[in-house]
């Protein structure tokens, strides 16, 4: 596909229309240029044999399937703005599904893998997505089951009902005794279509619609934000200027690419910066993650780069932390190495001379160096250049466990809203507890008087799909997105996030979650009459519930059982609370579960300052009277 001559990788970005017209412009001149690496076990989709190895795939190769794809998605009737959903975990299929919807005209709906049926029907009824990639059987059995029933088409209490009108699956796997529904495979081994040239996508612009990646809002429901093709080519671009990614380097990636920070890393590949180093798919008819093989591919993948939330980083430090407390030799000295990096670091943090640093740590810290080198490379191989880390607030004392390490953080920071990031620390520039100083020239932020982050520039989306009311709240007339986030710019222009001025808890992996729902569910319990969701920052959600004691006693007495004072502390009535909850969360989210709960003594009330007047939780409040129910439900 001929798309004209070729200019650098930045004024491609600059100036190209739409994704698929740099995506090809591309390909066409750099057809051998590796695109992404994936290691290998079984039969494939490209049937290599059955030895685990990294397989390349180059832009030549990719460019043949994705014009195929496209050209098929046309043919069975998808036009220019039709929206496409994929419902998949992070897998080429997966690019290559984005790519060529986009090619085809149509936009992209992005879907977690890890949502409930339920869920994948709202999205699908409000973005009107009627065609859906889907990954596996697992995946397509939830496709099959929302053919068959009706869901709520809004949040209301008394919404209407919908069926879902999905008119085609397309599965990554083969998925047998699915009337129905299309193997990728198949479709990419009749290429039978006319080739599709630059005319396809010519009429799409900068301002077209590229993609609706779904949010929770204020209210609880999920809210599509409308990406464009420019706001992605100009995110990449600025994300390119801040120096992100080393040209030719490698970025190992597995967040999932519903997630915008996902997304962004991976065009930071497929558009030419960097190629891509994905997981192995080791399970062909679930979602599932294998932990072991997930680490063995990240050691194993030489990346320069590596993306990870603020959770994986912490469950990472703590496995390491873990292996120092085992009796013995080797974790003698992985403790020692450990504290003499950390006691350094905290010295050098303090502004010491180095003439102040003990010659004796000095001498432990010179000696303890290789074993510090040879934790990183098991863990992150052998080429790490820093991670970045988004999706949500990183604790510092694990940035500085890694920075101690030698490990270079790139904290950054940005929203679905803004496609993606708009501020981020540089490798060999960071303030650890900062997310960093503006990514790009024309990135634009402000505090506004109320301390609120406020954002503008080419990268910021362009409202909510059919919520007029809700993007007039967001977005004010001078293009200013109002995040929601309370912050301070230091003099160096970083910028800090001190706060939130609304509920949503971000959790440590990234999810970003509105507590409203997942409470009601939890006093739907029939003797819990208030409950406040915690996980901001955690690596999961747990919850603080208050008893309306005489309801609790009717039950007692229906069930012909007696709990004993303080109830609290009643062993057999925590027993019932935990399977209830276990009921509840079959209806969420994986995400969304709730781990584990606790009783709080006393109901919240006016009078004793943990409800409003109207008889609103104050949230925070709670959790800073009861700090000791927290951390039984957080050990360790």
């Amino acid at each position: 596909m001929d798309v004209g001559s070729t200019p650098s990788l930045i004024e491609s970005l600059n100036s190209a229309k739409s994704i698929p017209e740099h995506f090809h412009r591309w390909a066409d001149t750099h057809p051998t240029k590796t695109v992404y690496l994936q290691p290998i076990e079984g039969q494939t989709l490209y049937d290599r044999g059955n030895s685990r190895e990294w397989l390349g795939v180059d832009y030549q190769l990719s460019q043949e399937r994705i014009v195929t794809i496209a050209n098929y998605l046309i043919s069975i009737g998808v036009k220019p703005g039709d929206r496409v959903a994929i419902l998949s975990s992070t897998r080429p299929e997966w690019l290559e599904a984005d790519i060529a919807t986009l090619t085809a005209g149509a936009v992209v709906v992005s879907v977690y893998q890890s949502l409930s049926s339920n869920d994948i029907g709202f999205i699908l009824n409000d973005s009107g997505a009627r065609v859906v990639f889907a990954e596996n059987r697992e995946q397509v059995l939830k496709l099959l089951e929302l053919r068959k029933k009706m869901i709520p088409v809004t949040d209301a209490p008394c919404g209407g009902f919908s069926s879902v009108n999905i008119q085609k699956i397309i599965s990554f796997e083969r998925v047998t005794g699915s009337e129905g529904v299309t193997c990728l495979r198949d479709v990419i081994a009749k290429p039978e279509m006319a080739p599709i040239t630059p005319e396809t996508f010519r009429g799409i612009g900068r301002d077209n619609l590229a993609s609706l990646v779904y949010t929770s809002g204020s209210t609880g429901a999920p809210k599509g934000v409308m990406q464009s093709h420019g706001n992605h080519l100009s995110n990449v671009r600025q994300a390119i200027e801040a120096g992100l990614v080393p040209e030719n380097g490698r970025i190992f990636l597995v967040l999932p690419l519903a997630h915008s920070f996902a997304r962004l890393c991976g065009y930071l590949g497929v558009f030419g910066r960097a190629e891509l180093a994905l997981p192995g798919i080791y399970d062909r008819e679930g979602s599932r993650f294998f932990k072991d093989k997930l680490r063995q591919d990240l050691a194993q993948s030489d990346a320069d780069v590596i993306p990870l939330v603020p959770g994986s980083l912490e469950k990472i430090r703590d496995g390491i932390l873990e292996k120092s407390r085992e009796p013995g030799v080797l974790a003698g000295l992985l403790r020692s190495a450990l504290q003499s990096a950390q006691e350094l670091h905290e010295l050098k943090q303090g502004q010491q001379g180095q003439s102040s640093i003990p010659l004796l740590l000095r001498i432990r810290h010179e000696l303890t160096t290789p074993l510090r080198s040879l934790i990183v490379k098991r863990v992150f191989g052998d080429n790490l250049s820093h991670i970045i880390s988004g999706g949500a607030r990183l604790d510092p004392d694990v940035a500085h466990f890694f920075t101690a390490l030698g490990v270079q953080i790139c904290e950054g920071y940005g929203m679905t809203e803004s496609c993606v990031a708009t501020n981020v620390n540089r490798p060999f520039r960071q303030k650890v507890g900062s997310v960093g100083p503006p990514m790009g020239r024309d990135n634009e932020v402000r505090i506004s008087e109320e301390g609120e982050i406020l954002l503008r520039g080419p990268n910021v989306a362009k409202g909510y799909w059919n919520r007029p009311d809700a993007t007039a709240q967001t977005w004010d007339s001078d293009g200013w997105l109002h995040t929601g986030d309370l912050g301070k710019i230091d003099s160096d222009g970083f910028l800090y996030i001190t706060g939130r001025n609304s509920r949503r808890i971000d959790t440590a992996f990234g999810k970003k979650i509105q507590p409203e729902p997942i409470e009601a569910k939890l006093c739907t319990i029939p003797f819990v009459s208030q409950a406040v969701l915690v996980g901001t920052g955690r690596q999961y959600l747990t919850a603080l519930v208050a008893l309306n004691q005489e309801v609790l006693l009717q039950y007692a007495e229906q069930k012909g059982v007696q709990f004993a004072k303080p109830f609290a502390q009643d062993p057999e009535l925590r027993k019932l609370l935990l399977a209830e909850l276990a009921k509840i969360n079959e209806t969420l989210a994986n995400f969304e579960s709730v781990r584990d709960i606790r009783v709080i003594p006393d109901e919240l009330s006016v009078e004793n300052g943990l409800l409003t007047p109207t008889l609103k939780i104050k949230a925070d409040r709670v959790l800073k009277q009861y700090p000791e129910l927290v951390a039984q439900m957080y050990p360790g």
